[in-house]
């Protein structure tokens, strides 16, 4: 709303924020929400259903409904603790980690002190947290403590394990060189100390420990130790309950049965509504969102006997009119006669125009958004107020309300029409725009976000973000969409905002990505995609700034964040230059890689063979990109293990690529390269070595002989040599491979890390390990420079370090590698993903060297059973598979489950021969 005259200033205020109150009064709903928890905290009988789902359109008030009826009853909830998590931002998605939503539920339970006291205690986790140190260290093993990590400092700080890890360790904190080495034992110490606890026991007697499952594992297991926690809590505490409610639930709703949040949600409030559990009736949970729940279609029908569906609509008419007398009471009490006067005098005619259902079978429907509106222009216009300033329809009112706005407040209006094309906005973002002249300089950002504007409002999570309500976003948007000259203002704008967010993802090298880099890619793809669908930029600035974005990233990193973005360029593409365009399978082919390289080959494939259609039909089916096309999906197959489909398209890219650009152009020799890959795979030595030396050849004649991808080449023919043991020539081409790559892309390129760990892996073939070592860890410390510690990459060198330790049987020292480069597998690549297999079979066979059979056996099947679904039964990893799990087998002297597993294997290896 405008800024409000000195002399009712605060009458306005004070009387609209009264007002607000009045939103929410609904007998009936009141009365659903009353009813659920005064049988939760009274236990006079539990709840008929412990889930109460409330739906409708968003912005119809139900946040408000619920914090009345909550205020309503007061200290009548004196045995209730009521946990609120709000969802309602883009930080949240069905695929936003599992971890992150228990953690955050975690905080809020810790949080939730007794109602009605100044003091007590929140309710205390300890199985969650104990799991989430050891997840915590899992994922950083190695690592130093890092001071800034909030999510690790909020463990120590607020659990009993935290309270126990500080008082062990606090000795050596006191005589440490360093805080830093202090609190590296700290949590160590403190780890270390929890195993022989009494809650350590109780996870071992649910079969969970957590020093031998994996990252994934360990994330899975989050939900049921936090439900366990909470039957522990409401047993211990017979005279109190609990009621959990998430707003803004529609954030995290999915409609297909999937790996997400929603999955993992469901099944812990299974445990907790279970009707026959010693404390049913005690717990409870509300839902705030804009659509009803289908747990029933996706999980299991018994969840209709769970939840209980209401849906929120506007308000009635007599609750509409209460908001207006309400209002008017107010202004009287402060002596604003006029605003009462108007309000009661044109009652009537605030009811005609925010009324939205005029059929009259139905009922009239009011909105509390149009009612505040109408009220801000009652206001407002004082002695000047005229039914007709309201218009007929809410549509009308809005329009009317935003011209009041802009004739009466026009650097206050163009500032909302700025900030609303960026959806949610904090202070720094607000001072960029005014610094460009989006915004008018003085005008200040604390009164922009104060309370005389009703529909600006502070996410609840971030604070410090404020977005406006959601009708109010999409009408300052609309407005600007009208007119030829104010589409072209919000060009202008939009731009500037996304060279914020442009400015706010961009890293020099991605060792150098942080989750504030990620926020901001997040941030401004959302920005561009919605003001593209409103019309706002157009195509080509769209996939510009998407270009831009996308340009400091490899098609490895952060795959699964950046995966959906090229799904909707490229239907863009589709739909802007229409289906047969070359650049919709460039996007396509580019979304294929993403998908193959997390090991979603069933993903990737139709993607792959489209894009090859598309070229062959625009480009004609001898152009090089065809070749391309070939060669991606011969790649697929390649990696799948599946060598007769790849071997044609490889054959026939070389073909194209010949014919088309010469037999001694550099793509030519990449082709030929692909080739002799697949041959050296197969054992066709013989063959692969030709093509190798002929790859190497071309590429020394095209591009000179200290060109990059000599290495590549010379590389390829030394992985041959070491295959078979012709090591002195491999070492030679090694060298002559690292040394060019040094000279032409510096000492820390991370082709340069590739070299150095194939030089390390000859000498650590041949058992000289002493010069192995400084080259693997050369090679790790690049790409962590480099590329980052949570690349795929990193994990690598990571893996081959651990071999290195543990061939030697260094065990305490290959453990943690091992352990982390799973970690970072499973993160980067997806938990199904071949590469996790090989490292859960790489700490499989360091556990089963030690003896330790029970930690290993379910590292083996699991990687059996990656390597089964990812590559397919008969694949040769698959082989390695069983060979492994069948060696252990032995050892526990288990040889008739051995037997089997050997002959399948030896099967497979037959067939491949």
């Amino acid at each position: 709303m405008p800024i409000p005259k000195s002399s009712t200033g605060a009458g306005r205020r004070a009387g609209r924020e009264s007002a607000l109150k009045l939103f929410t009064d609904r007998d009936h709903e009141r009365g659903v929400l009353r009813n659920f928890f005064e049988r939760l905290a009274h236990r006079r009988s539990r709840p008929d259903k412990p889930i109460v789902n409330i739906w409708g359109v968003g912005g119809i008030g139900k946040t408000s409904l619920l914090k009345k009826a909550v205020e309503e009853l007061g200290r009548d909830l004196a045995g209730l603790r009521l946990i609120f998590l709000d969802l309602d931002h883009d930080r949240w998605t069905p695929a936003t980690p599992v971890a992150e939503f228990f953690w955050q539920m975690r905080s809020q339970l810790w949080a939730a002190k007794p109602r009605g006291t100044s003091g007590g205690r929140g309710i205390e986790t300890p199985l969650f947290d104990y799991l989430y140190f050891a997840l915590w260290r899992a994922q950083h093993p190695g690592e130093r403590f890092d001071l800034n990590d909030s999510v690790l400092n909020d463990l120590l700080n607020t659990s009993a394990q935290g309270n126990y890890i500080v008082a062990e360790a606090s000795a050596k904190i006191a005589t440490a060189t360093s805080a830093v080495a202090g609190l590296v034992f700290l949590l160590d110490k403190g780890l270390a100390g929890l195993r022989d606890r009494a809650r350590k026991g109780l996870l071992n007697k649910r079969g969970l420990n957590p020093e031998a499952m994996t990252v994934k594992e360990m994330e899975t297991e989050l939900g049921p130790m936090l439900a366990a926690d909470l039957e522990q809590w409401l047993e211990d505490h017979p005279n109190e309950a609990l009621c959990i409610v998430l707003d803004g639930f529609e954030r995290v709703q999915s409609t297909v049965l999937a790996e997400d949040i929603q999955k993992y949600f469901a099944a812990w409030c299974g445990m907790l509504t279970d009707p026959d559990a010693r404390f049913a009736g005690r717990f409870g949970c509300i839902f705030l969102g804009r659509n009803m729940n289908r747990w029933d279609e996706l999980y299991d029908i018994e969840w209709q006997t769970r939840i209980i569906e209401h849906c929120v609509g506007g308000l009635r008419k007599e609750d509409a009119r209460k908001f207006i007398e309400s209002a008017a009471s107010y202004h009287r009490n402060h002596e604003d006669l006029i605003t009462a006067n108007n309000l009661l005098s044109y009652a009537d005619a605030i009811l005609a125009a925010t009324c939205e259902q005029r059929r009259q079978e139905e009922p009239s429907s009011f909105h509390s958004y149009y009612l505040d509106l109408a009220y801000g222009i009652v206001h407002d216009q004082g002695h000047h107020f005229q039914p007709a300033d309201l218009g007929k329809t809410p549509a009308d009112l809005e329009i009317r309300f935003l011209r009041y706005l802009q004739i009466g407040h026009r650097e206050v209006f163009d500032a909302f029409r700025c900030l609303a094309l960026a959806g949610s906005f904090d202070k720094e973002l607000f001072k960029y725009l005014v610094e460009r002249g989006c915004i008018a300089n003085g005008l200040h950002f604390a009164v922009i976000t104060g309370e005389d504007y009703s529909y600006v409002h502070e996410i609840r999570d971030m604070p410090g973000t404020f977005r406006f309500h959601r009708l109010m976003e999409r009408a300052l948007i609309k407005n600007q969409s009208a007119k030829s000259e104010d589409r072209a203002v919000a060009r202008q704008r939009i731009e500037v905002i996304l060279a914020y967010f442009k400015e706010g993802a961009a890293f020099s090298k991605l060792s150098n990505c942080s989750s504030q880099h990620l926020i901001a890619y997040q941030k401004g793809m959302t920005i561009a995609f919605d003001r593209h669908d409103e019309g706002l930029i157009d195509f080509t600035s769209l996939d510009v700034f998407f270009s831009a974005l996308e340009e400091p990233f490899d098609f490895k990193a952060y795959a699964n964040l950046r995966c959906g973005w090229w799904r909707k360029i490229a239907e863009l593409q589709r739909r802007h230059l229409g289906l047969e365009h070359h650049a919709v399978a460039t996007s396509l082919n580019n979304l294929a890689l993403l998908y193959s390289n997390q090991g979603q080959y069933a993903q990737a494939e139709p993607l792959y063979q489209r894009a090859l259609e598309i070229q062959e039909k625009a480009l004609g089916p001898e152009h090089p990109a065809v070749a391309t096309s070939l060669n991606n999906l011969a790649g697929l197959y390649h990696n799948q293990g599946q060598y007769a489909p790849a071997e044609p398209l490889y054959q026939r890219a070389l073909e194209i690529q010949e014919k088309a650009l010469g037999p001694e152009h550099p793509a030519v020799a990449t082709s030929l390269n692909n080739l002799a890959g697949l041959y050296h795979n197969q054992g066709q030595h013989a063959r692969a070595e030709l093509l190798y030396q002929r790859a190497l050849a071309v590429r020394e004649k095209a591009l000179g002989p200290e060109h990059p991808d000599m290495a590549n080449s010379l590389n390829n023919l030394a992985l041959l040599y070491c295959n078979q043991g012709r090591f002195a020539a491999a070492e030679s081409l090694y060298q002559r491979a690292l040394e060019i790559q040094e000279k032409a892309l510096g000492p820390e390129h991370p082709d340069v890390a590739t070299s150095l760990n194939n030089l390390a892996l000859l000498y650590d073939n041949q058992d000289q390990y002493m010069p192995a070592e400084p080259l693997y860890k050369r090679a790790l410390e690049i790409q962590e420079k480099t590329l980052g510690p949570g690349h795929p990459a990193v994990a690598t060198s990571l893996n081959n370090l651990a071999g290195l330790y543990d061939n030697q049987g260094l065990y305490a020292q290959a453990e943690p590698l091992y352990k982390r480069a799973l970690a970072i597998r499973e993160e980067a690549l997806g938990p199904e993903h071949r590469n996790v297999a090989t490292s859960l079979n790489n700490l499989a066979g360091l556990y089963r060297a030690l003896g330790q059979y029970a930690q290993a056996e379910p590292l083996c099947k699991r990687a059996l059973a990656i390597y089964e679904k990812a590559l397919g039964p008969e694949h040769p990893y698959v082989a390695a598979g069983l060979e492994n799990y069948a060696f252990l087998l032995r050892n526990m002297g288990r040889v008739e489950e051995a037997s089997p597993l050997e002959s399948r294997a030896m099967a497979i290896r037959a067939k491949h021969a």
